[in-house]
């Protein structure tokens, strides 16, 4: 039994990073290491800031056996997202049934 038709294929690129060379400035940059493509479902989750409901956190579902981390970038349909504490993994007792869940922060477009 598998949930690969509830998901959305190749919805997700999770980058993982590295130190880079420094900048001009001295400052530490960082490159992609990997990136990964990964099926999933993403959903909105948002949150209340005073008076106003803003939609900047999203729920996202991957398949068992993803590799994801607090320190990964997330893309998905063009935006970027930064993976919010620790994703936990649910699995079926007994079975190899499961999913991986994240909270992810939106941060912004995809640029270059």
């Amino acid at each position: 039994m598998s949930f690969k038709a509830l998901f959305e294929q190749n919805l997700f690129k999770v980058r993982r990073y590295g130190p880079g060379p420094k900048d001009p400035l001295g400052k530490p940059t960082r490159v992609v290491l990997s990136e990964t493509t990964v099926d999933g479902i993403l959903q909105q989750t948002g949150s209340v800031e005073g008076e106003a409901f803003v939609v900047n956190e999203f729920r996202a579902t991957m398949p068992l056996g993803t590799d994801l981390r607090p320190a990964d970038d997330v893309v998905s349909k063009g935006h970027v997202y930064t993976v919010e504490g620790k994703p936990f993994a649910a699995v079926v007792p007994k079975t190899k049934i499961g999913v991986v869940t994240a909270i992810l922060k939106y941060v912004g477009p995809v640029t270059a």
